[in-house]
């Protein structure tokens, strides 16, 4: 993770290994929040200390988890040694060649009318496309080194795609929810909860899947030594209950052996307010390093115990907009 401050502003850069290798020669950079809080002890992809990530395999390879100890140690281990982030029913962006996007949802703070609905840093959703268009088109409209060269809307957003005139493979996509998809004005940034949306309070297993799926990949989260090993869709009280099983790494640049710890993330809807929530449990977790051969188990009496000390947050913690080129001008 690159942290920095650019123009006083705090903004993160998430290269995810997903997004730079198994979408072929497209790259992409996610702007979103911190989820594992022992992470923000690393130094990232580009830290002098950061060891070389393993590199992605096939999408044809296997997926399917086994999720009870020690089974789901070892699946977890085989994971990190390929980088494998995700089934292979996950959400995925679509390819693009020659191409580095960095992704970019709407928060309410960077709009200037008030909104009346949710409080608070929130990302902005609408069913109107005329508002939708309009608010991602004028986000960099200020900015002389931005041009705008599309917009468009898929089932679940509305978006802009601008280009960067110092950067000419480089593109920004600014996007926003359609409230139809998710609404996040429950959400608050700035005060991180475990209520992450309001979706239909009728939602079905699909679409329960499709939103927590979205949710996970543009987060933090999707970074190396985290990945989702596995999904499952059950049923509590006739209502759909959507689980991750996860895997997060806390990376230790020092040389000394890497936590990782492995959870269980329910997803689940309130029938009355229609708010999605997820609900962590940590189920196992062991000590891992990057040896000669790659990836392997540190042998250590502590294998069993250091992983539990792994902290993590109830959902995401920050999300900040990139600043452009342009706007670095004469710093």
């Amino acid at each position: 993770m690159n942290q920095g401050h650019l123009n006083g502003k705090r903004t993160m850069k998430m290269l995810t290994r997903e997004g730079s290798q198994a979408i072929g020669k497209s790259t992409i950079i996610v702007l979103a929040a911190l989820a594992v809080a022992g992470c923000q002890q690393g130094g990232g992809d580009e830290s002098p200390n950061a060891p070389s990530a393993p590199t992605a395999p096939s999408d044809t390879a296997s997926d399917t988890a086994k999720t009870s100890a020690p089974d789901i140690n070892r699946y977890a281990l085989d994971v990190l040694k390929t980088d494998r982030r995700f089934p292979s029913d996950f959400h995925r962006e679509p390819e693009e060649t020659e191409v580095q996007r960095t992704i970019y949802h709407l928060k309410s703070t960077d709009v200037a009318t008030p909104l009346a609905n949710g409080s608070g840093k929130f990302d902005l959703c609408t069913n109107d496309v005329n508002q939708g268009i309009n608010w991602v088109s004028a986000h960099y409209a200020d900015r002389e080194c931005a041009t705008l060269v599309d917009t468009g809307e898929t089932e679940r957003y509305y978006m802009a795609r601008w280009e960067i005139a110092t950067e000419p493979t480089s593109y920004r996509d600014i996007r926003v929810f359609k409230c139809s998809f998710t609404d996040r004005s429950v959400y608050d940034w700035d005060q991180p909860s475990t209520a992450l949306a309001r979706i239909d309070s009728e939602a079905d297993a699909a679409l329960v899947k499709a939103v927590a799926d979205y949710l996970w990949y543009f987060s933090p989260n999707n970074n190396y030594g985290n990945a989702v090993l596995d999904t499952d869709t059950s049923e509590a009280a006739s209502r759909p209950v959507y689980t991750m099983t996860e895997l997060f790494s806390q990376i230790n640049w020092d040389g000394q052996c890497n936590s990782a710890i492995v959870t269980k993330a329910s997803y689940g809807v309130d029938p009355t307010s229609g708010i999605l929530s997820v609900e962590r449990r940590s189920v196992d977790g062991f000590l891992w390093q990057l040896g000669e051969s790659g990836v392997e188990t540190c042998d250590t009496k502590a294998s069993r115990l250091a992983p539990l000390q792994l902290t993590l947050t109830p959902a995401l913690a920050y999300s900040e907009d990139e600043a452009l080129p342009c706007d670095l001008e004469g710093d």
